[in-house]
């Protein structure tokens, strides 16, 4: 059994203990706030292309948050290496509220293990403002795949061993290490393609140049518009509210397969509190908006919002549940 499986299998490890919380919260403002902040646009980093989960969700709520702040909030695409480009950008940045970091687990948690070099400290370098959303996995094949069913694409993956095409969204990025728990589970062997993002790998398997990707159900359920793909399951304990017709694993055949990842708004670590405070505040605002919330969810994000503690909270269970990867 691999690390991959065992983890996965164990479930999240709970929350670690206050000290890494308090290295989270505990910043030294190393800038003066402006009493008339925000009093120019405000860059909200996207550490991924165009067109996936990631950045469909943050143009959503950065057009609502600049309503609220009184300013543009400008989403930046700036992807590739697993989300690490785009967060060590933002962790060099002048910490004055001007340039956010719209994260997700890759970045944050999982490259603290398999990438030794990185430039910035997930822990020390940013401070968690508020959890934005949670969003589900979904297996989507190409729509000219023959396989209908779960079933049948692991038969069809079985007859192929090591033939079929993989469009992930980065090495060691959540949905890289996601397919690994599938190879190992399900006994079978494909090829990996990796991509900057959702975006250009979808677009890839809306054309036909691979066969199939694990990737959120927001990216998918947009692509699966196109008629170009289908979605065989969804990486949830029950049937989706947001898309019941979508079965799940389990039913599928494969118990207990629930993955997924979230995205939340951190800023550099040093930024003043007070301008951090209001950063925070807009977003819980904004996501407690119901347009907003139906908004998300009619793409496939569960819409969060909650307290800064909640995010820390589940960046450190992450990091704890991902410690394994260090250990290879």
């Amino acid at each position: 059994m691999s690390l991959i499986t065992k983890y996965f299998r164990r479930g999240l490890a709970t929350v670690c203990g206050a000290v890494i919380g308090a290295s989270l919260l505990a910043v030294s403002p190393a800038v003066e706030a402006s009493p008339d902040f925000p009093a120019k646009p405000i860059r909200l980093i996207v550490a991924y292309p165009p067109g996936g989960s990631t950045d469909i969700t943050a143009r959503i709520v950065a057009e609502r948050m600049g309503a609220l702040l009184g300013t543009s909030v400008v989403v930046e695409n700036l992807g590739g290496a697993s989300g690490t480009i785009g967060a060590a950008k933002v962790a060099r940045t002048t910490p004055d509220g001007y340039e956010l970091l719209f994260g997700s687990s890759p970045e944050l948690t999982i490259t603290r293990f398999t990438n030794k070099g990185l430039p910035y400290d997930s822990l020390k370098d940013f401070t968690p403002l508020t959890l934005i959303a949670k969003v589900p996995y979904v297996l989507t094949v190409r729509d000219s795949l023959p396989a209908k069913t779960l079933s049948e694409f692991i038969a069809l993956a079985k007859e192929q061993q090591g033939k079929l095409t993989f469009a992930s969204t980065g090495v060691n990025t959540t949905a890289h290490l996601i397919s690994e728990v599938l190879k190992r589970d399900a006994d079978i062997d494909f090829l990996q393609v990796p991509y900057k993002g959702s975006g250009p790998g979808m677009m890839d398997l809306q054309a036909g140049h691979v066969d199939f990707t694990i990737d959120t159900l927001t990216a998918s359920m947009v692509a699966a518009q196109s008629g170009r793909v289908r979605i065989l399951a969804i990486a949830t304990p029950e049937r989706s509210e947001i898309a019941p017709e979508i079965p799940t694993f389990d039913e599928s055949g494969m118990p207990d397969f629930v993955r997924g990842t979230w995205f939340g708004i951190l800023a550099p670590a040093a930024t003043p509190d007070a301008v951090k405070e209001k950063i925070a505040k807009a977003a819980r605002e904004v996501m407690a908006s119901e347009d907003v919330r139906e908004t998300l969810r009619k793409r496939g994000v569960m819409a969060a919002g909650g307290p800064p503690q909640e995010f820390v909270d589940l960046i450190n269970s992450e990091i704890e549940g991902w410690s394994f990867l260090g250990k290879q």
